[in-house]
C-alpha cells in the first residue's frame, strides 16, 4: 500500500471515524464488506468507542472468522462478557470536566497527516539491542517501537517549530491481562487506561535507551495503580486517569504524544475467514490528527 492510497481508506469506511457523534443517534457497530475487482477482499469493521476498545473488537472478529471457517467460535465463560460494568458502574451523567479533555485528545481540528511504516524483523531486533540498558535489561517489542518513534516524533517537532519543548508520552494500556484475576479478552468495554511519561531534555541527541526506559517505567507504575481496582476502589480509578488527561491537555508547553499497540490483538491465520490469512490490517485514518499506522 502506498501512502498517496492511504487517504482512499475513506471508501471502505462505512461510517466516518474519529468524530463526535450523538449517543442516541450513533450506531454501535457497522460493517463493510469490499470485493475488488482484482478478487481481493476488505472487511472494515467500524465500533463505538463508548462500547469497546480494541481488545474486544479483536475478539469479536476472531469469534466471527472462527464461525465463517465453520469452526468453534463459541467463547468461554460467557458469563465474563459484562465483567468490566462490574467493575466501573456507568458514571451519568459523566460530569463535563472530564469529558472535555477525551473531546480534546481524541477530536481536536485541524492540520492532519497520516504515514504508514513497515518494520521489519531484523529492524525490530536492532532496535531491541538499542534501547536496552542496566535499567531496562530486557526491552519488548513495544518498548523499542515506541522509544523509536518518540525520538523521530520530537526531533521532528523541534525541526517544525524551532524550539525544544518537554514531550509527553501517553500509552494506552490494557489492564485485563494484568488484574488478579484477569479478566478475559472477551470482557466487553474500554478496559484500558493511560500511562504517562515526560521527557525534557534540551540535549541534540535524543537518548533512545532513556525513552525506552521512561516508556516501560510508566507502564509499570499504572500497573501498581491497578490495584485501587482490586480492593474496590473503581471511582478513584476512574477520577484519578480522567484528571490525568487533563492535566496533560491543559498545558501548552508540552508536546504530546500518544502510542497505542495492538501488537497482542491477534495474527493473520485467527482473523482468516476462510480465505486465507489476512494480508494486513490498520485502523481507520485519522482527520484529527498526525497519524502513525
Amino acid at each position: 500500500m502506498e501512502q498517496t492510497e492511504l487517504e482512499s481508506f475513506d471508501k471502505l469506511l462505512p461510517l466516518q471515524c474519529y468524530c463526535r457523534v450523538p449517543t442516541s443517534t450513533s450506531p454501535q457497530m457497522a460493517i463493510q464488506v469490499s470485493i475488488f475487482d482484482c478478487g481481493g477482499i476488505a472487511i472494515t469493521v467500524f465500533v463505538s468507542h463508548k462500547v469497546v476498545d480494541a481488545t474486544t473488537t479483536s475478539t469479536f472478529i476472531k469469534s466471527w472468522a472462527a464461525f465463517t471457517r465453520g469452526t468453534d467460535g463459541e467463547i468461554p465463560n460467557p458469563e465474563m462478557l459484562d465483567a468490566g460494568s462490574w467493575l466501573f458502574p456507568p458514571l451519568d451523567p459523566i460530569p463535563r470536566n472530564y469529558i472535555y479533555p477525551i473531546e480534546r485528545l481524541w477530536f481536536d481540528e485541524g492540520w492532519c497527516a497520516t504515514r504508514r511504516f513497515v518494520f521489519v524483523d531484523h529492524a525490530i531486533s536492532s532496535l531491541k539491542i538499542k534501547v536496552k540498558s542496566k535499567r531496562l535489561e530486557h526491552p519488548c517489542q513495544a518498548a523499542a517501537l515506541v522509544a523509536f518513534l518518540w525520538k523521530h516524533a520530537t526531533l521532528a517537532s523541534r525541526a517544525a517549530c524551532g524550539q525544544s519543548k518537554p514531550s509527553v508520552l501517553s500509552q494506552s494500556v490494557n489492564f485485563r491481562p494484568r488484574m488478579k484475576p484477569r479478566l478475559p479478552n472477551h470482557a466487553i468495554g474500554n478496559l484500558h487506561g493511560i500511562a504517562v511519561s515526560t521527557y525534557n531534555s534540551a540535549e541534540r541527541d535524543i537518548d533512545l535507551r532513556q525513552l525506552a526506559y521512561l516508556a516501560r517505567e510508566a507502564i509499570n507504575v499504572f500497573i501498581d495503580q491497578i490495584s485501587l481496582l482490586q480492593i474496590g476502589d473503581t471511582f478513584k480509578f476512574q477520577t484519578d486517569q480522567f484528571n490525568l488527561a487533563a492535566d496533560i491537555v491543559s498545558r501548552d508547553d508540552v508536546e504530546i504524544f500518544e502510542f497505542v499497540s495492538w501488537l497482542n490483538t491477534g495474527d493473520g491465520s485467527e482473523f482468516d475467514f476462510g480465505w486465507g490469512p489476512q494480508t494486513w490490517s490498520c485502523v481507520g485514518v485519522s482527520r484529527v490528527s498526525v497519524q502513525l499506522i
